[in-house]
């Protein structure tokens, strides 16, 4: 039988590998195959803008209420293609969030959305029906900012006011797919 004459080097090497990745529910992090621009905002029937180039950061803007001892949120921001127009969302818990589906309007709140459809802008309204559905993480690791980035998915619906010209009328905005989201730098 062979015995390593330093058996602490590898109990050290499996802390180094199981630590890579804590924080997420995967043993891989990064994206994967997830696209660059793949959560979808639709509007109404044939009514549909993509959202895309998502950015995640620790900037604490959604501390848990009820745990001021939780670790930093992570706000994940993305912008709709071709605008600067924003999809915000911020992870209250982010040591809780990766394959397990996390509320939308409770452990992910829903910043900001805005888009341009046609002649028209949407702004999300704060007076609203609450938000509905799930996020889910995949290759999320270090709590959503190692270098690697991670996949988000969306499923769910946020209220908005649609405005064209003079006319505003409240909507509800179904949020749906997959995206790549970069750490920030």
């Amino acid at each position: 039988m062979h015995r390593s004459r330093f058996p602490f080097t590898t109990s050290l090497a499996a802390i180094v590998v199981l630590g890579a990745c804590s924080g997420g529910d995967d043993e891989t992090c990064g994206p994967g195959d997830a696209p660059a621009a793949g959560i979808t905002a639709e509007v109404e029937a044939g009514s549909s803008v993509v959202y895309g180039d998502f950015v995640a950061g620790p900037n604490n803007d959604c501390p848990d209420p009820s745990d001021p001892s939780a670790p930093t949120s992570l706000t994940i921001v993305g912008t709709q293609t071709g605008q600067a127009f924003p999809l915000t969302l911020c992870v209250r818990r982010p040591d809780r969030f990766g394959a397990t589906p996390a509320a939308l309007g409770t452990d992910i709140v829903i910043e900001d959305v805005g888009a341009v459809v046609g002649d028209c802008q949407i702004r999300l309204d704060r007076q609203g029906a609450a938000p509905s559905g799930t996020a889910t993480a995949t290759g999320l690791c270090d709590r959503g900012t190692n270098a690697a980035g991670f996949a988000l998915e969306l499923s769910g619906a946020v209220s908005v006011i649609r405005t064209c010209g003079t006319v505003s009328t409240p909507l509800r905005l179904t949020l749906s797919g997959r995206t790549a989201v970069a750490a920030q730098r």
